[in-house]
């Protein structure tokens, strides 16, 4: 993600793209190995979520559709390395969001949740949200910087977008009660599939549902190796957190 003053290295989830030396970008890298060919079924995650939300509603659960446009996303990635102060941390929007909630009764360990979201439909560092973060995160960036970066970023070097080109999260197990749940989440990225733990608070109106929450999750745990430059002096931390407030209306 342009940090400045080196060249581009290898496999991130963000890559440095293009750094400005006296006015001129230098690139190039060794190219790591090629991605494996995914598995058959690997780029249709979208259909996945359907076949699950069909599964949910023959099941009699109460159901309840995702509102991508109510819904808040975004995906914090953290400038690293020996000399962060010469990187950039960057805000990432989650658009298109699709999926479904499924409740199954009364009790949290019925509740259910898949969604999924195109990784070329990724919103880089709006300026709305770089200032409403604030901080280090506050200084806005030029529309080179940024397209330079999403060039990187859906590489095959890196996300490798072409192959893989969706991310589905879904609920494994819930527990906790109301209003306070902790979901245990299977999050496939890059063709491969972790789980994480996720604190959210939840509103249940008649017809909405409302899931504001927090989790992190790390690169490397994907085969991603966060990216490092000029020695490490510049580079990306390997965690990424993810912040989320998800709106589901009645189907």
């Amino acid at each position: 993600l342009h940090p400045e003053g080196g060249r581009p290295m290898r496999r991130s989830l963000v890559t440095l793209s293009t750094l400005l030396l006296g006015g001129c970008a230098l690139l190039g890298s060794d190219a790591p190995p090629p991605a494996p060919d995914p598995a058959p079924g690997a780029s249709s995650l979208h259909a996945r979520v359907e076949t699950a939300r069909q599964a949910a509603a023959e099941d009699g659960a109460t159901m309840f559709a995702v509102d991508a446009e109510a819904s808040d996303v975004r995906i914090h990635v953290f400038r690293g390395g020996r000399a962060p102060r010469l990187g950039k941390n960057h805000v990432i929007a989650v658009r298109g969001l699709k999926g479904f909630v499924a409740l199954g009764s009364d009790l949290p360990v019925d509740a259910g949740f898949t969604l999924a979201f195109r990784l070329d439909a990724l919103d880089l560092d709006p300026d709305a949200l770089r200032t409403e973060t604030g901080g280090s995160f506050g200084k806005l960036l030029s529309e080179d910087q940024i397209e330079g970066t999403r060039n990187n970023m859906l590489s095959a070097d890196v996300l490798d977008a072409e192959r893989f080109p969706e991310v589905m999260l879904r609920a494994v197990r819930m527990r906790g009660d109301w209003p306070m749940l902790v979901a245990r989440t299977a999050v496939t990225l890059h063709g491969t599939t972790v789980e994480y733990d996720t604190l959210m608070r939840v509103t249940r109106e008649d017809d909405r549902l409302i899931a504001e929450g927090s989790m992190v999750i790390r690169q490397t745990d994907f085969g991603i190796t966060p990216m490092t430059a000029l020695g490490g002096i510049l580079g990306l931390q390997d965690p990424l957190g993810i912040t989320y407030r998800l709106v589901a209306r009645g189907a």
